[in-house]
């Protein structure tokens, strides 16, 4: 039987976000009588408390450089895997109540799933800000002479007050008329995240998510019948009108969210911009060109179709892809496709005419034909956006940073370790210096300077250097709580750390964990993240972290890409 629909959102969701909780999941839902949607609605749900011993696992992720040149880390709260699942059922519930928990139309940010769909717990962030970006473009054509500006919330998700927090869920729930007991459930993990981080909601949790974007409704439908247009993505909102209307609305805007506690940039402010509409319709086909035949996204799903239906072609396509240093992860489906057994996924899958071509069309020759391809292809359109980051124009800076995130995100699989070395070289923009490290620590297995940025940076390069046996070079560093972190996700990943002995000698609860496995000493510690995740794993002579990265939970689990994953929900709220 294929796995529930909330625990494989779960594993999606957090996939993306961070290792840690991604691994604390599967150990979890290993459990026969865990991983049953009954279980999941039912005990976990009324585990979740605040009385509940598992706590969350503070990471220190790479945000950005700051003016000073100085590393700016953002904390992140990795829930446990009961609250993972309690929460996934929980805005599933949300979800199908509908009413205030479905956004407005001028919201694109963490939207709800179609029905089927078990990519995550809301749907792909990709897809709002392409609408949004769409959106914004429409607005400009048909008010040429307007104005497009740009305003950021400042730490939006630690400013939100529990108390404020709990009176939009409360209102929610009441207009919504959800049941008593899944009202509960939501303030309960209000109230956890009060314990944990005085002051605000925790950055991390996907319930966040829900409150941030409920706690956001009026503004939004209000704003979405005002005569300016109004445009939103978590924290970051657009408004297209004339000078003299952008300003009064940021005026009024500025007052309703000081009222909520939350706090929009100055105009000022260099997080703040404004162009005129015809300066934004320069690049109102950003987004385009990134779909196609012969596109990133056909290769993965291809890769991902060849997994699935001939799998005994996995170590032929991963040898002929070593053959071109190309670099991308091949998870074993085995076990999960076993498990659906094959008359159901032959009924599942012969219905949408989609797979039933591609499977037909796909082999490992077009793979790697493909693959280098979009080698050549990425690299050549990444040169000229290069050239385009040394605009004056701050807006054209902040068109073009994306782009080439997303090309350096893409060549970090593709291209070969030499040209890696020397696109991080090129990559000297400061808004690219994670992409940047994680080319250079590619290329040259030299992760000194990676290890300083955050576990995030390191797990974006982990699973291409995994592609390649050898071990990684470390310098001595300095211990601090970033750099232990970043060592015990090397070790997460298989990676052999060729360091120091002084090095080596000093290691945190967590690198101890993720090098050597638990033990019973660690099943009682005292973080109680740590010791749920290792009583799960149970004792072993070997750590199971990497059979458990080497292997799909489910069919319908994503075939994730580090690099683009951690970048954008570490560079982006």
């Amino acid at each position: 039987m294929p796995a529930p629909t909330t625990a494989v959102r779960a594993v999606n969701q957090y996939r993306k976000r961070d290792i840690y909780a991604y691994l604390a999941l599967r150990y979890y839902l290993e459990n026969t009588s865990a991983n049953k949607e009954r279980w999941i609605r039912e005990v976990c749900t009324s585990l979740c408390s605040p009385a509940y011993r598992s706590g969350y696992l503070s990471l220190k992720h790479f945000k950005e450089i700051s003016e000073s040149g100085h590393v700016i880390h953002r904390d992140i709260y990795i829930p446990g895997p009961v609250e993972a699942l309690a929460e996934s059922t929980l805005i599933g519930e949300c979800h199908s109540a509908g009413g205030p928990f479905i956004p407005s139309e001028s919201v694109y940010s963490y939207l709800p799933p179609e029905l089927t769909d078990r990519s995550g717990v809301f749907r792909s962030y990709m897809e709002g800000l392409r609408r949004r970006h769409r959106d914004i473009s429409d607005a400009c054509r048909q008010m040429r002479t307007s104005r497009v500006a740009f305003y950021d919330l400042k730490k939006f998700y630690p400013s939100i007050g529990i108390e404020i927090a709990r009176n939009a869920w409360d209102s929610a729930c009441a207009e919504a008329r959800l049941p008593k007991i899944t009202a509960r459930l939501g303030n309960e993990l209000l109230e956890r995240h009060g314990n944990e981080f005085q002051g605000g909601m925790l950055v991390g949790p996907m319930f966040s998510h829900l409150i941030g974007n409920l706690l956001l409704r009026n503004i939004d439908e209000r704003m979405a019948s005002s005569s300016v247009r109004y445009f939103r993505y978590v924290d970051d909102i657009a408004l297209v009108g004339s000078s003299d209307e952008i300003n009064r609305t940021y005026a009024k805007l500025k007052a309703e969210m000081e009222a909520l506690g939350l706090t929009l940039h100055d105009q000022s402010s260099s997080k703040s911009i404004a162009i005129d509409a015809e300066d934004w319709l320069q690049g109102e086909h950003d987004y385009a060109g990134h779909d196609g035949a012969n596109s990133w996204m056909t290769l993965i799903g291809g890769v991902k179709s060849l997994l699935l239906w001939r799998p005994e072609a996995a170590d032929e396509l991963r040898g002929r892809l070593n053959d071109h240093e190309i670099r991308l992860p091949l998870p074993d489906y085995i076990s999960a496709v076993r498990e659906h057994g094959y008359l159901a996924r032959a009924r599942h899958f012969v219905r949408k005419k989609y797979w039933r071509l591609r499977t037909h069309s796909t082999s490992v020759n077009s793979l790697v034909e493909q693959a280098l391809h979009l080698r050549k292809h990425l690299d050549d359109q990444l040169s000229s956006v290069m050239r385009e980051l040394g605009s004056p124009s701050q807006f054209h800076v902040r068109r073009h940073v994306p782009k080439a995130r997303y090309r350096l995100g893409r060549l970090a699989y593709l291209a070969t370790p030499r040209r890696l070395t020397e696109l991080a070289g090129e990559a000297s923009h400061p808004a690219l210096r994670f992409h940047s490290e994680v080319c250079k620590a590619i290329g040259t297995r030299q992760v000194t300077d990676l290890f300083e940025l955050g576990s995030n940076a390191v797990q974006a390069a982990a699973q291409a250097l995994r592609a390649t046996p050898s071990p990684i070079d470390l310098d001595q560093i300095e211990f601090t709580e970033v750099t232990q972190q970043s060592l015990a996700t090397a070790y997460l990943n298989g990676l052999e750390v060729r360091t120091s002995a002084s090095t080596l000698s000093h290691q945190s609860r967590l690198v101890q964990f993720a090098r050597g496995g638990p033990d019973a000493e660690m099943m009682a510690d005292g973080l109680p993240f740590l010791s749920e995740a290792a009583c799960l794993h149970g004792l072993s002579a070997e750590p199971r972290h990497q059979s458990i990265l080497d292997s799909a939970f489910d069919e319908d689990e994503d075939l994730a890409m580090d690099v683009i994953e951690q970048a954008r929900s570490s560079l982006s709220g």
